[in-house]
């Protein structure tokens, strides 16, 4: 079985580092295959650095009760900036959705080394 892997903005990368960024959540059409202490790379769009992370924990969540604290967990400032965020890439989220959330901490840390 193929190994999940987690992918992020580039921009993202500097947050998931200094642990800003510790939450991701993913409709269940896109569960990702772990389980908890599982280590998982994180990518980033159009960068070459990348973060080991463990799941901490796997919960579920429905799309009508995510909370502040999940927001900011994912590094989104309002609920409504999250659940944008989701529905942009998952159009067809609604209310009744449920979501998997994935906790985790960084591990270690792969980044470029410059001249």
């Amino acid at each position: 079985m193929k190994t999940p892997v987690i992918t992020l903005p580039g921009d993202d990368y500097h947050r998931v580092k200094e642990g800003e960024i510790t939450r991701i959540v993913k409709p269940a059409s896109n569960k990702l295959n772990l389980k908890v202490y599982d280590w998982v790379p994180i990518v980033f769009k159009g960068n070459n650095d990348n973060v080991m992370v463990e799941v901490e924990s796997i919960d579920f969540v429905m799309f009508k009760d995510l909370t502040l604290n999940t927001a900011l967990k994912c590094g989104f400032n309002s609920v409504n900036e999250l659940k944008h965020n989701l529905v942009e890439h998952y159009p067809t989220l609604d209310n009744a959705s449920r979501l998997y959330q994935y906790t985790f901490f960084v591990v270690g840390i792969s980044e470029k080394v410059g001249e």
